[in-house]
């Protein structure tokens, strides 16, 4: 029985204010000990009725909803004796409504975690250790990409399961034709490659101005992925931080990715868009733009059928959500039986299929790429994405905040050299 699907503004913003809420190859990770499953009930036995609270991020638009009904809707099926209460709220507010939620003791069973904010959360004693909750057995553990499954773990330990999304880099079809882009050239193979490519795909009108951009960052919001995906260029083992989640970015290869961002900026080849603005692809400022995958469908739904996924041979960013248990949930094992059940392989193909969410099970690739060819771009990815650095930072807003303010400055005046220094010194300063 499925019951109310709450919005956040039923459900905190009355009582609350929002706020803002090396690199190789990984190896295959050795599943952790599991304890013995508890013994079956006996075949009289009724069930007692369990009811599953369960959060998530998002604006619950139609495609969300619809995928995470289905998914949830199946798992009661067969569990008749569970119900679940699905809570979309939106980003902004959402770690202002859960932060409040734990600490009054009556947050959700089984809730998303941003990247950005797992570290702090799983600090406060908030996040199940799933590991003796998951059967040895399971299935997860061979099929997930080993990079995607170590994303949920730290010291070891498997306390969330991940939800991931790489980097690529979309583009304009019709725009690569119009410019006699050859295929060759769409695929990344150095630095050099994506400069000229850049180049290539900016668009000019009959007096030379510029009328769509090659490329576009956004240096006051997300300029951290930008820096890591073009540091990643130079170095496949650049990170963010290091394990003790110093940082651990001032390198000489990430001055000279930053410094190259800013002598396309200065050609006029790069657009800068604003805090909060979509993709310039999405927009049609740029002809190709760096996102998450799910950005294909909304990207080719305002350009349709013109929109393709660059070959990148080169490193990059692992970024995305966890889903993890409440570590003060009533209903331990029902929880995490839930959870492994929106990561099921029958899950991840309705999430494939209604939210082009790519899951990182191996055994369905070939099912991924076949409801598109080009994802099979995206794939090709995967096996080079990396996250910053160690998972669950509990400093990363902070540390984060100055390096997009000092990525920033870097284009109005301030060097790349003195800009990543500055940030550096000040995010050393927040861990002493």
């Amino acid at each position: 029985m499925k019951l109310m699907k709450l919005f956040v503004a039923l459900l905190v913003l009355t009582m609350f204010a929002a706020c803002g809420g090396g690199t190789t190859a990984p190896s295959a990770p050795t599943a952790p000990t599991a304890t013995a499953d508890s013994p079956a009930a006996p075949a009289d036995a009724v069930a007692e009725p369990v009811h599953l609270v369960v959060w998530v991020a998002g604006a619950g638009d139609i495609t969300q909803l619809d995928a995470y009904e289905a998914v949830l809707d199946n798992f009661v099926a067969e569990n008749p004796h569970i119900t679940y209460e699905l809570t979309f709220i939106a980003w902004g507010d959402y770690f202002t409504a859960l932060n409040t939620a734990l600490l009054g003791g009556v947050g959700p069973d089984v809730f998303m975690l941003g990247f950005g904010q797992a570290g702090t959360v799983y600090a406060g004693g908030d996040v199940l250790d799933l590991t003796p909750h998951i059967p040895a057995d399971w299935d997860g553990w061979d099929d997930f990409l080993p990079n995607v499954l170590e994303m949920g773990r730290i010291n070891g330990r498997q306390v969330g399961l991940f939800n991931p999304s790489t980097r690529v880099i979309l583009y304009r079809r019709d725009i690569a034709e119009q410019n006699g882009v050859s295929a060759d050239e769409l695929n990344i193979r150095s630095p050099e490659d994506f400069y000229n490519l850049v180049r290539r795909m900016t668009v000019f009108n009959e007096a030379g101005n510029v009328e769509v951009f090659g490329f576009d960052i956004t240096p006051a919001m997300s300029s951290e992925q930008e820096l890591f995906f073009q540091a990643m260029m130079y170095d496949p083992g650049f990170t963010l931080w290091d394990d003790n989640f110093m940082p651990n970015f001032n390198t000489p290869d990430a001055v000279i990715a930053w410094d190259m961002m800013n002598q396309l900026f200065e050609e006029g080849y790069l657009a800068l868009r604003d805090a909060g603005a979509t993709s310039g692809i999405q927009r049609g400022v740029s002809a190709m733009s760096m996102v998450s995958e799910i950005t294909y469908a909304v990207a080719d739904s305002m350009f349709p059928g013109q929109i393709g996924v660059i070959r990148n041979d080169m490193n990059t960013l692992l970024i995305g959500n966890y889903k993890v248990v409440n570590s003060a949930t009533r209903h331990v094992q029902e929880s995490v039986d839930l959870l492994l059940h929106m990561f099921s392989v029958e899950s991840s193909i309705i999430f494939a299929e209604v939210m082009t969410q790519y899951s990182g099970r191996m055994s369905l690739n070939e099912h991924f790429v076949g409801l598109n060819p080009d994802f099979e771009n995206i794939i090709h990815a995967y096996a080079r994405s990396f996250s910053y650095g160690a998972t669950f930072n509990p400093l990363f807003n902070q540390g984060i905040a100055t390096l997009r303010l000092a990525l920033e400055t870097a284009f109005h005046g301030t060097s790349s050299a003195e800009a990543l220094a500055t940030s550096q010194n000040e995010w050393s300063a927040l861990l002493e």
